[in-house]
């Protein structure tokens, strides 16, 4: 998230696998965080919350990535009420596009 907000520049590929396909989306992401002014883009962050499992939420609860876990067993318990919103780690992602590439088949 840092490293987009200092540059909002992205790609993603896109590939179908029974015609071979792969679609590059090149833009600018927009991160849409608890901090967001717009009331619009919180609903949708809210509604993205929502539309995953509980089990994908609470991975939003664990320690930050990258930093070494010296023991599973050790771990407290991770508990997420289903009825409370987004906590403040989740951010939501959208891509604007800016150019679609096709490249040639293999």
């Amino acid at each position: 998230i840092e490293e987009l907000k200092r540059c909002s520049s992205a790609e993603i590929c896109w590939y179908f696998t029974d015609s071979w396909e792969q679609f590059r989306i090149n833009g600018h992401v927009d991160i849409i965080d608890g901090t967001n002014p717009d009331p619009l883009k919180l609903q949708q962050r809210e509604k993205s919350w929502f539309a995953s499992s509980v089990r994908s939420r609470s991975q939003y609860l664990g320690p930050e990535p990258g930093l070494p876990r010296l023991n599973e067993q050790t771990q407290p318990e991770i508990s997420l009420d289903p009825s409370i919103g987004p906590v403040d780690a989740f951010c939501l992602l959208i891509l604007e596009p800016d150019q679609v590439l096709m490249p040639l088949l293999v």
